[in-house]
């Protein structure tokens, strides 16, 4: 399968800024059932304070992507120590003023407008039926759809009619 993050045409970079020297190995992904944003990354929080309660949450904070189009602020990140992926919830972000557009092609993806105006896309991932936050070359208008799609569907990984995959 190609390298996704180097080479979507449909979506700017969205990637996590650590706050020291180590940089982020994991993705980010949308989730539309998770009740809050989390991630198991330390060094990406700002702003953080303690959390006391049930939950395996140890500090609340803020995240900042950086993304092609401008930096994207997400508040309320649940710190998670080795939580193996970070995720971002669909329901948290639309409180915090972000809108989504979800395409009309197969496989779909979400195009999302940041509070700033900055936007970026999500696509839908054949593995896991989530949605990975993905980068597009700049020049690339995001609502071109004709090269956004054609490269979603052939890195896209469709199983024949007995259920055997490529």
């Amino acid at each position: 399968m190609p390298n996704l993050l180097a080479s979507q045409p449909s979506a700017n970079s969205a990637i996590a800024l650590p706050v020291s020297s180590e940089i982020s190995s994991k993705p980010w992904y949308l989730d539309t059932c998770t009740s809050f944003n989390m991630n198991g990354e330390r060094h990406l929080m700002m702003r953080t304070k303690s959390f006391e309660g049930n939950l395996k949450v140890k500090e609340i904070g803020d995240i900042l992507l950086e993304s092609d189009g401008g930096d994207i602020m997400v508040r309320d990140v649940h710190w998670i120590p080795n939580l193996t992926i970070n995720l971002l919830s669909f329901v948290k972000l639309e409180d915090q003023g972000f809108r989504f557009e979800l395409s009309s092609s197969t496989p779909s993806y979400f195009i999302i407008r940041a509070p700033n105006g900055v936007i970026f896309t999500a696509i839908r991932t054949p593995q896991s039926s989530i949605y990975k936050i993905i980068e597009r070359d700049s020049e690339v208008h995001v609502h071109h759809v004709s090269k956004a799609v054609n490269y979603i569907a052939q890195s896209y990984h469709y199983g024949d009619c007995d259920g055997d995959s490529q």
